[in-house]
């Protein structure tokens, strides 16, 4: 093979990416051993190609973030003002009145367990949050709903600020609920009340107003559990008053007739002993109705969240207790009577040993009752705590709260029902006692035992009744406000700024979604390793010519050259110092060096596409020029019988050429015309034969290609479309090697698989892949590998301005040779 050593020198070397696969060019031999393999390309997690692909959509992620910021930056705009206003309440413990009454085990279990010590705040904020009182709060706008300022509140317009029509009363509970928040502060017994409204004055207002109506609502509810019990006492203060006057009435009738006026001391303390016993039970009775209320309501409450957990307490604990408290009624009792006869036994140092005894008993049954409550907390603690779905931490803590409760109630119960038992048990032997005495004492002794018993319940219930119904009204709210929620002097901002954050990150996230999308769904090539993935050398990568041409002609499409009217796409020839031009000389050094010295020559090279418009002419204009540059002897042979474009691009006709020849027309060397670009030759295809495919597969025209063989160091055949057509498959067995076109962006992965088949279907030599109207910012390669460097490279080495050269570039390469 003849190649000239002119200017090979400073284009010879070959670029590391264009030629990285090249050794295995030669593989592609004839025999077919070059079969497409897609699936060698490992897929890796590169960043510089994520950023790559970022820079390469910049304008589109930017356009999505800026539609997106300003439409969310319009929303903000016109959003209204939102005021804020805060303000803290005190939840006190309550305590019921048999709590502060209450001795024996209740105030045990109260001091060891925590059992009655009431941590409402949990309670307490879902009463804030609820439906009731967010109603209440709306009645209370409702009826006086003008602010200081003489404007309506905006909560009560039905849609603020355009209709100011009232809305209904459950809109604005809703929206109370809605724009409340409600938060335990740690470490206190403190709630904080916080709620943004359009108005600063409805802002404080409904903060101010939902302290009210909570401490007003809770008042009444603590006030409701010791109702039944004064409704309790005072039907027994008149039922007794009435009872004490009949017995009154009925001892003065009864002294008078029978002229008795006085019992013995043994008869009046057995009287004495029956008033006690019957006061005591009174006292115990009306006790239960206020435990048995409570326990009711506790109960109640408790079987809503949890009804397994108060079937164990009914099942589990109840029986033990009820043994336990019967012993220690009676314990108690037998004290009682022990202490009535003998007021001042238990303070002596050494107490009777029958009271000592007394007192270890009522010990020992004592640590019975705690050790079975705590067992029953134990066991019932993981169940009260789990398997509460979704409802959290707070319905745990409410159960918990509960439990304790209502079992410190039952125990609390348990004990007055056996006091009362055994009370009763000691009366009834005292009236049995009673009833043995003659018959006019024991009259006398009934009747005077009447009158002191009903005395001493009177005494005792109205008593009661005093000090239940000064509880009842001395009960308040579990709140006490600390801090009045303040009208704000500004809105908050945050909102809109949060706004705009929002539309950028969402704008952000929608350009890269689209742009990730967009590039790894498109199908067309955009960078070299789609092309290497089919184990072929990427032979150039052809920038897009449009910008040369335009920045050296303008929009001229021909311009002189020598004095010819030449296409303004022979970049080569107008322009040898552009990217373009060096591009087209590393595909020509490509070509070249990609011969081992002891393989076949490739002289005859033959350039084809798999469809139109993927630069196939220019390429392989551009090419021809640079391999006759290089001082090689080139002859261009346009084989493309149905759209010929080489002619037009040097502004001549079409014929004669290759049928002229075939068809004895005209004679080879008449076919063959000289250009004015030295030692490029060009054969054009000629008149345009009924079926080209027989053309290009003749023997005669085969024959006349190989015949020029030995007058041209090069042979380029320039093809119609393989992809499309099957006209140049006849050519490709017999060039020596073919070398592909595909187009950046337009080509399809597929459309070049199925080229890159149909070749090696026939055992024809693919050379490799030149990749045209390639745009580096716009390939994962801008940032990945060479087209990055050589770019920067290229320009900087051409940074500076170079003197403009009067000599034609036919001189220059004269000169050169």
């Amino acid at each position: 093979m003849n190649i000239s050593n002119g200017s090979n020198g400073a284009n010879g070397s070959r670029d590391d990416h264009s030629l990285s696969h090249t050794s295995n060019s030669n593989g592609h031999s004839k025999n077919g051993s070059n079969n497409v393999n897609t699936n060698s390309e490992t897929h890796e997690f590169d960043v510089r190609q994520v950023w790559g692909m970022l820079w390469r959509y910049k304008y589109t992620i930017l356009t999505f973030t800026l539609i997106t910021t300003c439409l969310f930056g319009f929303i903000a705009y016109n959003l209204d003002p939102v005021y804020k206003s805060e303000g803290s309440i005190l939840i006190s413990e309550s305590k019921s009145y048999n709590s502060y009454r209450s001795n024996g085990v209740s105030t045990m279990l109260s001091n060891m367990y925590g059992i009655g010590r009431e941590n409402r705040i949990t309670d307490e904020i879902q009463i804030l949050k609820s439906r009731s009182l967010s109603e209440k709060i709306a009645q209370e706008l409702s009826g006086n709903p003008y602010m200081e300022n003489g404007e309506k509140y905006p909560i009560l317009w039905r849609e603020y600020p355009e209709n100011a029509e009232s809305t209904s009363l459950d809109t604005v509970a809703q929206r109370i609920r809605k724009n409340s928040t409600f938060s335990h502060i740690e470490k206190s017994n403190l709630i904080n009340i916080q709620y943004e409204g359009k108005s600063p004055l409805e802002a404080a207002k409904i903060v101010n107003l939902t302290m009210d109506v909570y401490i007003d609502f809770s008042s009444q509810q603590n006030r409701m559990s010791a109702h039944s019990a004064v409704q309790f006492l005072e039907e027994e203060q008149k039922r007794i008053q009435q009872n004490l006057k009949g017995a009154e009435q009925a001892l003065r009738s009864f002294m008078n007739s029978e002229n008795l006026v006085e019992l013995d001391s043994q008869t009046n303390k057995l009287i004495g002993d029956i008033a006690d016993l019957e006061s005591n039970i009174q006292s115990i009775k009306v006790k239960l109705v206020s435990i048995n209320s409570a326990i009711k309501e506790y109960s109640q409450r408790l079987n809503d969240l949890k009804p397994q957990l108060l079937k164990n307490y009914t099942e589990a604990i109840l029986p033990k207790l009820d043994r336990f408290q019967y012993q220690l009624a009676e314990l108690e009792t037998n004290k009682m009577l022990m202490l009535s006869r003998n007021p001042n036994i238990d303070e002596e140092i050494n107490p009777p040993a029958e009271l000592r005894k007394i007192n270890e008993d009522i010990a020992r049954i004592q640590q019975k009752i705690r050790d079975t409550t705590e067992e029953f907390l134990a066991q019932n603690e993981e169940f009260s705590d789990t398997n509460l779905g979704s409802s959290g931490a707070n319905i745990a803590d409410n159960i918990a709260e509960i439990k304790n409760e209502l079992i410190r109630l039952k125990v609390e119960q348990n004990q007055y029902r056996a006091q009362e038992e055994v009370l009763t048990e000691h009366l009834n032997e005292k009236r049995a006692f009673f009833e043995a005495l003659p018959n006019n004492m024991i009259e006398l002794a009934r009747t005077k035992r009447e009158v002191e018993i009903n005395e001493q319940l009177y005494r005792t219930v109205s008593e009661q009744l005093a000090e239940m119904k000064l509880w009842e009204q001395t009960r308040f709210g579990l709140g006490r406000p600390i801090d009045a929620g303040f009208v704000p002097k500004k809105p908050e901002g945050n909102n809109q700024l949060l706004l705009l954050l929002v539309g950028v990150l969402m704008g952000g996230i929608f350009g890269i979604g689209y742009s990730c999308i967009r590039e790894y769904t498109d199908p067309t090539i955009s960078r070299m390793k789609q092309i290497q993935k089919f184990h072929l050398p990427v032979l150039g990568l052809i920038p897009n010519l449009k910008r040369t041409i335009q920045k050296t002609h303008g929009k001229k499409s021909k311009a002189d050259f020598n004095g010819a009217e030449l296409s303004t796409k022979f970049v080569t020839l107008f322009d040898s110092y552009s990217a373009e031009s060096e591009a087209f000389r590393k595909l020509s050094n490509n070509i070249i060096y990609s011969t081992p010295q002891d393989g076949p020559e490739q002289k005859i090279v033959m350039t084809t596409s798999f469809s139109t418009d993927e630069g196939t002419s220019e390429v392989f204009a551009n090419f021809a020029v640079s391999l006759a540059e290089m001082g090689n002897k080139v002859l261009a042979i346009d084989t493309d019988f149905r759209r010929p474009v080489l002619h037009e691009m040097l502004g001549r006709q079409r014929s004669p050429g290759i049928l002229e020849v075939l068809t004895s027309e005209a004679s080879l060397d008449e076919a063959i015309q000289e250009t004015n670009i030295p030692r490029l030759d060009i054969l054009f295809p000629g008149k345009e034969p009924s079926n080209p495919f027989f053309i290009n597969r003749s023997n005669a025209f085969h024959k006349m290609i190989k015949g020029l063989r030995k007058r041209y160091n090069y042979i380029l055949l320039k093809t119609a479309p393989m992809g499309l057509l099957s006209d140049a498959t006849p050519l490709a067995t017999l060039a020596d090697g073919v070398m592909i076109v595909s187009r950046f962006e337009k080509t399809r992965e597929d459309e070049l698989e199925e080229l890159i088949r149909n070749l090696q279907d026939i055992n024809a030599n693919i050379l490799g892949v030149v990749l045209s109207s390639f745009d580096h910012k716009n390939s994962f390669d801008y940032f990945t590998g060479y087209s990055r460097s050589y770019q920067k490279a290229y320009q900087n080495y051409f940074s500076q301005k170079r003197e403009t050269t009067t000599k034609s570039i036919a001189d220059e390469q004269t000169l050169t040779i």
